[in-house]
């Protein structure tokens, strides 16, 4: 098997095992795609992602709804397990079903600090998986006294339902660096992301 692949290089594949050759495209891909979106050295890590999430507290997820218009509501970031970021949602809400009918998000959280130009903001898009992954739902369980009492303290409760994002691409900002303020030092620009 030979592989060509946007660089006009071609890589020989042929001892490669199917799942080998997987993660082979994988990482190609993943090179590609941040060529293409010109992230010269990506600074952030899902681990730190996932702590400015759990940081900000309440993030609000946008999805499509039913009706094809969208819906905004706030969320809240669950935990970080195996490189990734997990959230829960009840299958009788309206949130489930659009995610299983365009499991597609985009999600935006942020805190005003007291001093506004200090505050940091989040903003990526993403697209969910949902998984029964009974660890996980444990782990939920623990942290969110909410999530124990409407389930029960049952994992398995047919009505608790959580999903993992995938293909997240999206920026950490400060509103120091806000179109039409003039220009400060020690404001970053807006680090993008992609995983």
């Amino acid at each position: 098997v030979k592989c060509t692949v946007h660089t006009h290089r071609t890589y020989n594949t042929e001892s490669l095992s199917f799942g080998r050759i997987i993660r082979f495209l994988s990482v190609m891909f993943s090179a590609i795609l941040q060529r293409d979106m010109n992230v010269k050295e990506q600074t952030q890590s899902v681990e730190s992602v996932a702590a400015c999430l759990e940081n900000l507290g309440l993030q609000y997820m946008a999805t499509i709804g039913l009706d094809g218009k969208l819906k905004v509501r706030p969320v809240q970031f669950m935990t970080l397990r195996d490189g990734k970021l997990w959230f829960r949602t009840n299958s009788e809400k309206a949130m489930y079903a659009e995610l299983k009918k365009s499991p597609y998000i985009e999600l935006c959280a942020s805190r005003l600090e007291s001093d506004e130009i200090d505050s940091v903001w989040i903003r990526f898009s993403a697209e969910v998986v949902f998984d029964e992954n009974q660890e996980v739902k444990k782990e939920i369980m623990q942290k969110s006294a909410i999530v124990h009492e409407l389930y029960e303290n049952n994992p398995n409760h047919p009505l608790f339902k959580v999903f993992y994002l995938k293909n997240i691409k999206g920026s950490m900002n400060n509103l120091g660096h806000v179109k039409g303020l003039r220009a400060r030092n020690g404001f970053a620009k807006p680090d993008e992301f992609v995983f």
